[in-house]
């Protein structure tokens, strides 16, 4: 009886996941080094209003659990 091991390539799945995780950083510091002035205020714009608007989102549902009443206890 033959005791042969088929030996399987994992080169290519390696480089893809690699590529796959260190594709979006090396975008972002790439991205971040040659971006100019203008692009550089709007993603700063940006990302205070993401978290005006992540705070606003946090109050509304606080509230909204402190102030509905539960069905259970009427």
């Amino acid at each position: 009886m033959s005791t042969e091991q088929k030996r399987i390539n994992h080169g290519p799945l390696i480089v893809l996941s690699l590529a796959m995780a260190l594709g979006p950083l090396t975008a972002l510091s790439v991205g971040s080094r040659y971006a100019d002035e203008e692009t550089l205020a709007r993603a700063n714009a940006a990302r205070t209003a993401a978290a005006m608007s992540n705070q606003i989102a946090m109050s509304e549902t606080r509230s909204s659990i402190v102030t509905e009443p539960n069905s259970a206890s009427l």
